[in-house]
């Protein structure tokens, strides 16, 4: 993806989390390297990340 939008790996990972400011030229060329690589985001990888899942359970029992 860094290799396609002629960009460093630090700043597709800064575009992608959103923690460090961005010209939004370089954000375009990252989004666009991104949608034409098919990149979609995987929930379970930044769950694992973050550490929070975003699920909630429910057991219910019946008689």
């Amino acid at each position: 993806m860094a290799a396609l939008a002629g960009v460093a790996q630090s700043t597709v990972s800064y575009v992608m989390s959103g923690n460090r400011p961005i010209s939004q030229k370089t954000r375009d060329k990252v989004e666009k390297a991104m949608w034409e690589l098919g990149y979609v985001p995987d929930a379970h990888a930044r769950a694992m990340i973050s550490n929070r899942s975003h699920i909630i359970g429910l057991l219910t029992e019946t008689t």
